[in-house]
């Protein structure tokens, strides 16, 4: 399973942006995202959030793209804030 560890969180938008290109590359595959500095994991295969460490986190379904960036930016935006 390929691993994404973010280190360092610049803006939540970059972030997201480097998490969906990550999702581009291993379509149809299972994937991990580490970010390192809120202390989150999430297990994802394609659009589809199976586990994450992130609270008030929507996980267990399938998302559109749109949905999928739109959550990840709201979890992220939650624990930062």
């Amino acid at each position: 399973m390929e691993t994404l560890t973010i280190n360092k969180i610049k803006s939540i938008k970059e972030t997201v942006k480097q998490i969906n290109k990550f999702r581009l590359l291993n379509k149809n595959k299972w994937y991990q995202i580490n970010i390192i500095p809120i202390n989150a994991k999430l297990k994802i295969f394609d659009t589809w959030i199976q586990l994450s460490t992130i609270p008030y986190f929507d996980t267990g379904m399938e998302f559109t793209p749109t949905e999928f960036k739109n959550n990840l930016t709201n979890g992220i935006s939650k624990l930062l804030n």
